[in-house]
C-alpha cells in the first residue's frame, strides 16, 4: 500500500512538537534521501508520500486521527501505529522511540 495525505497546517504544526520523542527526528540515518532530510520528510511539506509496510515485520500499520493515536504516543493526536508489535510513526513517517 501507498499512503498520500494531504496534510493541514494544524498538522504540520505538530510535527515539531514531540520531536524529543522520535528516534531520528532530523532524518539523519544514511537511509533517507536528501530531499527527505527535513522535518517533514517531503519535497512538498503539505504532502505525505509513504510506502504504507511496518519497517519491523512488513505489516501494515493503521492511520489513527481525530485525537486516536494519543493512546498509543500521549500528546500527539494523529499518527501511524503497527498493532503487531507496537511500532509507531509520526504523520511524516518518523520512528518513536
Amino acid at each position: 500500500p501507498v499512503w498520500i495525505v494531504r496534510r493541514t497546517p494544524e498538522l504540520l504544526a505538530e510535527l515539531g512538537k514531540h520531536e524529543e520523542l522520535l528516534k531520528d527526528p532530523a532524518s539523519d540515518e544514511p537511509q533517507q534521501p536528501e530531499f527527505a532530510k527535513n522535518q517533514y520528510r517531503s519535497l512538498k511539506e503539505e504532502y505525505l508520500v509513504l510506502v504504507g509496510i511496518c519497517t519491523h515485520l512488513g505489516c501494515s500499520p493503521q492511520h489513527l486521527k481525530d485525537g486516536a493515536f494519543e493512546e498509543q504516543v500521549e500528546g500527539v493526536p494523529e499518527g501511524f501505529f503497527c498493532p503487531c508489535h507496537g511500532s509507531k510513526f509520526d504523520m511524516a513517517g518518523r520512528v518513536f522511540s
